[in-house]
């Protein structure tokens, strides 16, 4: 597996408001989207910082933080994951358009990660 960049960070907090407002006002990331439970920044890298609430997710342990990794394949990524004995968390997910898709996973120390595949970025 080639990892080739960290493009994603997963916030679960009680204090999901908060996050959100230091986040845009103190840091200055640009806010792209907001719902229920959930908002997401994008930096002009692309990278993406996503604060979850305490009902955003379900993979999520509270008052976690999750990174994630960026694959050039991810279909391989996963299955090199599996030959290793790492367990994958839940499905590999897909957002259409543009090809991008994740997978969750629990690491030797029982944290869970996440693999990115982004086709726009190389």
């Amino acid at each position: 597996m080639k990892v080739k960049a960290l493009v994603w960070m997963g916030i679960k907090t009680e204090k999901a408001a908060e996050m959100e407002q230091f986040l845009q006002n103190v840091m200055g990331l640009p806010l792209t989207r907001h719902g229920h439970d959930f908002t997401l920044f994008e930096l002009p890298s692309g990278d993406k910082v996503e604060v979850f609430g305490p009902d955003g997710t379900n993979h999520f342990a509270p008052d976690s933080i999750i990174c994630g990794f960026q694959v050039e394949n991810i279909h391989q990524a996963r299955q090199e994951l599996v030959q290793a004995g790492i367990e994958l968390v839940g499905p590999l997910g897909e957002e259409r358009p543009g090809g991008y898709a994740w997978q969750h996973f629990r690491g030797p120390d029982g944290k869970l990660y996440e693999l990115a595949y982004d086709p726009q970025r190389s």
